[in-house]
């Protein structure tokens, strides 16, 4: 008798507890995140306009050049220089490109963009 009554006291304090607790507002926890840049999902492309364009390993007029790219050469534009750069009283972005699994960079000025490869396929056409 004597357990049971204690197995019933306890069953009570529990019970009360668990009451207690649940009434109490709990406190959310807010979190500030910075905001982080979108990631871009869709491809673009370009085409060379420049009879002659070398594809560097830097974005600069100064970074050895890997190989010359040909006027109507289509390439997949993976990145750009966030600034503009001025060459010989041009400006634009430097384009990291991958011309058949090559990587490098080219001056934007001699690229025309397309949103697709067959636009860029199209137009690399229309320039040979």
């Amino acid at each position: 008798m004597k357990h049971r009554r204690q197995f019933l006291a306890g069953a009570l304090v529990l019970t009360a507890l668990t009451l207690v607790s649940c009434a109490r507002k709990q406190q959310e926890n807010v979190i500030q995140l910075p905001p982080t840049p979108v990631l871009k999902a869709a491809q673009q492309w370009g085409v060379v306009t420049s009879p002659q364009l070398r594809l560097r390993e830097a974005p600069s007029i100064n970074a050895k050049a890997l190989i010359t790219l040909w006027k109507g050469y289509t390439v997949e534009i993976v990145d750009r220089t966030q600034t503009e750069d001025t060459i010989s009283g041009m400006s634009d972005y430097w384009y990291n490109i991958n011309y058949r699994g090559l990587r490098g960079w080219v001056f934007g000025y001699y690229l025309d963009l397309y949103d697709s490869q067959q636009q860029a396929d199209a137009s690399a056409k229309e320039l040979k």
